[in-house]
């Protein structure tokens, strides 16, 4: 939705959010596509209702939205339901990842916009521990988890989402040499390193220059320096942030190492990276469906990426029964 669309400057939030009997403390608007303004849909203070969903009109689709004003409200309600672990215990899992990965976008781009990498280290340690709790105690598949994540552009977002999708495959792999709440805070802190890149650079809608894209590959290497003068970073997160655009054929950056060189979390890393930013809008061109993003990261197999972590991703995206065995 364009800032022409939507004059008012309204922050969407996901229905998933908003569970019945429970106050919510922020008024809720919704806007049905073709309307010229939205409509309250929620007073705040009032419980919803648990038949709220039947509102909406016949066949439209529901989105809702929160003013700009709201916004600290309604994500201090939220992290009031997320730190109440009983009652996380009483939701779907579809509910409980989405007003998870919702808290975790929220802070998160709080951080970032603090610019203050102590303040970002900070949060992804409490946020690790609650995207380690929801992959560890819910069946959640990767199809599943990416219809309720956002796919906007952004360095909050996307660092979000590959925490997310990171701490899936890690689970999934078995892994033992870190946990999983340590790769979870990894994927949050991974871009870190994009902090003093100008946004005009992040986000340009055409192909980059020379110059901007060696501005580009410095990230790593700063994103490296950032972490590792903060005593609460471990070696797994300095890893991510360091090798995550390294390659297994040598033609990476920031070092060019290759193959088993590259840590397994970089390698890890590597692959959710690549696969989010396909399946993720961007300012020149619209997000790629899951199965023809894996078919381009194919062919980079074992020359750019991990074959094997990859196969693994791979059949993890495209199972049929969606949900971790």
């Amino acid at each position: 939705m364009s800032a022409k669309q939507n004059p008012l400057g309204l922050i969407p939030i996901s229905l998933l959010t908003l569970t019945p009997g429970r106050l919510v403390p922020v008024n809720v608007y919704s806007w049905v596509m073709g309307a010229d303004r939205p409509q309250l849909f929620l007073a705040s203070n009032q419980i919803l209702e648990p038949d709220f969903v039947e509102r909406k009109p016949e066949g439209t689709e529901l989105r809702l939205f929160i003013e700009p004003k709201t916004r600290s409200a309604f994500q201090q309600y939220l992290q009031t339901l997320v730190n109440d672990r009983d009652f996380l215990k009483t939701l779907s899992d579809e509910n409980r990842s989405a007003l998870v990965s919702e808290v975790v976008r929220d802070l998160l781009a709080s951080a970032f916009k603090s610019n203050s990498a102590a303040t970002i280290v900070g949060t992804a340690n409490v946020l690790g521990q609650h995207i380690a709790s929801l992959i560890s105690e819910t069946e959640l598949s990767v199809t599943g988890l990416s219809k309720i994540l956002y796919h906007d552009y952004g360095t909050f977002t996307h660092s979000a989402n590959v925490a997310l999708y990171s701490s899936l495959l890690a689970l999934r792999m078995g892994f033992q040499e870190y946990s999983i709440e340590d790769i979870a805070v990894g994927g949050l802190l991974h871009d870190i390193g994009k902090l003093g890149i100008d946004d005009k650079i992040l986000n340009k809608p055409g192909k980059l220059d020379d110059m901007e894209f060696r501005i580009i590959k410095k990230h790593p290497l700063q994103g490296y320096r950032i972490l590792a003068s903060d005593a609460n970073v471990t070696t797994c997160q300095l890893l991510m942030a360091y090798q995550h655009h390294e390659k297994m054929d040598g033609t990476g950056y920031p070092v060019g190492i290759e193959s088993d060189e590259i840590s397994q979390v970089g390698r890890l890393c590597a692959v959710v990276d690549i696969y989010e930013a396909l399946t993720s809008k961007r300012p020149y061109r619209n997000p790629m469906h899951s199965e023809r993003a894996i078919e381009i990261m194919e062919r980079d197999a074992g020359r750019h990426l991990d074959a094997e972590i990859l196969e693994i991703w791979k059949g993890f995206v495209l199972e049929k029964e969606g949900v971790l065995s």
